[in-house]
């Protein structure tokens, strides 16, 4: 059974306690271990900047109980996150898209794309049309030497358009090219826009 307190406390100062300070018997600390972003680059009372450091694990007992050897440690300290340059992401899988095991990290990465690209040339190919004259007249018969029509001996005079096929290819040469469309920006990772916070973690 929980009693109502018989008066009211009025603090001016500050009160420490390692119980969970709470109001209406409602919790309003963050629970040990909590991480939040902060803008400042020394650390709040009550937390810790979360660089890897190593820590007395009787003189952060609380947390110790909470993270242990985690993040590494020995028989006497143990070490707090180090979040410096990474991006916090849940745990666990949501669709199609996966988080790391629970304080685990994810390497940087692209996901795989293709960059296509492709050409057609259609080349129908063409005819040169080649006019002759018939004009024989010595009855001899047959064309000029080299050439395709031919007229018998004795025929009429007259005249016949043919198409010359020894060279019906235009001997067209096409190259492709494709423009990369990717701009370097000479980094050794994949990255949105971001901004710089100190993680910091509750002890």
């Amino acid at each position: 059974m929980i009693t109502p307190p018989l008066s009211n406390l009025d603090v001016s100062g500050c009160v420490i306690t390692s119980q969970k300070y709470t109001i209406n018997y409602i919790s309003i600390a963050p629970p040990v271990g909590s991480i939040m972003a902060f803008t400042v680059g020394t650390s709040p009372d009550g937390w810790l900047l979360c660089n890897g450091v190593s820590y007395g694990k009787t003189q952060y007992a609380a947390l110790f109980a909470v993270i242990g050897i985690t993040f590494g440690g020995n028989d006497t300290s143990f070490n707090v996150p180090n979040y410096q340059g990474a991006f916090l992401r849940g745990t666990g899988t949501n669709g199609s898209y996966s988080g790391p095991a629970l304080n685990a990290s994810q390497a940087h990465a692209t996901q795989t794309h293709a960059h296509t690209a492709s050409s057609v040339v259609t080349d129908p190919g063409h005819k040169h049309s080649q006019y002759t004259i018939n004009d024989d007249f010595n009855m001899s018969g047959g064309a000029p030497s080299g050439t395709t029509p031919s007229f018998p001996a004795s025929d009429s005079a007259g005249s016949r358009t043919w198409d010359n096929l020894n060279n019906s290819t235009t001997g067209i040469t096409v190259a492709t090219t494709i423009a990369n469309s990717t701009t370097s920006v000479d980094a050794n990772e994949t990255r949105p826009y971001n901004y710089g916070v100190w993680w910091i973690i509750k002890y």
